[in-house]
């Protein structure tokens, strides 16, 4: 805006620098009609000019636009601080969650777990056996431990250090209807328990149809277990 403004106040007098010179040659000129046409162009550029001058002279002048160049400069080198701190805290965390990730799979039965990267984007690469897997390759069985563990390491960690906005639900609908035996969906629900005491505002429901198995590892008072044989509702 202030840019276009001082371009108009600059062409405006330019503009009046030529009539001028087009007066000047029409009162040597002893032709009338061109000396008051030049007369009238002349009269009509300097009141273009003063206007504009009068509006905008204070926002063409350094000594007030310094300060706001100033702060400009200040504000932009704040963003760039900001942005490397966020990207460095960022990196952090994500190694310690992939290094979680790696450890509590192990725990669950994926042995020959290696290594993960986890994307910003909601992606997890991971490297078992000496080869780079996609998530979406492995079986349904590892799946369900690496989301398992993913959410917990990430929430575990978010927790620590304040990152993230977990709205402090966790839903999981069917933990070791995949290939699961009963060592490893115990593994996965102390976890959660251990998850739940580390943030005791986080809620965690859980729905399975292995209900002795869940029993023996949480407590009565936040059980609801249906009857043998017998539905739940």
């Amino acid at each position: 805006m202030l840019a276009d403004k001082q371009r108009r106040f600059q062409q405006a007098s330019e503009d009046l620098s030529g009539a001028q010179a087009d007066l000047h040659d029409a009162l040597a000129n002893p032709a009338i009609s061109d000396r008051r046409a030049a007369e009238l162009d002349v009269a009509r550029l300097e009141g273009a000019l003063a206007e504009r001058s009068g509006r905008f002279s204070d926002m063409g002048d350094p000594v007030g636009i310094a300060p706001l160049e100033r702060d400009d400069a200040v504000l932009k080198a704040a963003e760039k601080a900001a942005r490397s701190r966020r990207t460095r805290a960022l990196k952090d965390v994500l190694q310690a969650v992939e290094q979680d990730i790696v450890s509590m799979g192990r725990q669950l039965g994926l042995d020959m777990l290696q290594a993960v990267e986890l994307g910003t984007s909601a992606t997890l690469k991971v490297t078992k056996g000496g080869q780079h897997q996609p998530y979406s390759s492995l079986t349904e069985g590892e799946q369900l431990r690496l989301k398992i563990v993913t959410t917990t390491a990430l929430l575990r960690h978010g927790i620590r250090t304040g990152v993230g906005r977990h709205p402090g639900l966790l839903i999981i609908d069917s933990p070791g209807a995949e290939e699961v035996n009963s060592d490893d969906l115990q593994l996965m629900l102390q976890g959660l328990v251990q998850l739940t005491r580390i943030a005791p505002e986080l809620q965690v429901i859980i729905a399975t149809a292995r209900g002795q198995e869940v029993a023996s590892v949480i407590s009565a008072d936040q059980l609801l277990l249906a009857p043998t044989g017998q539905r739940l509702w």
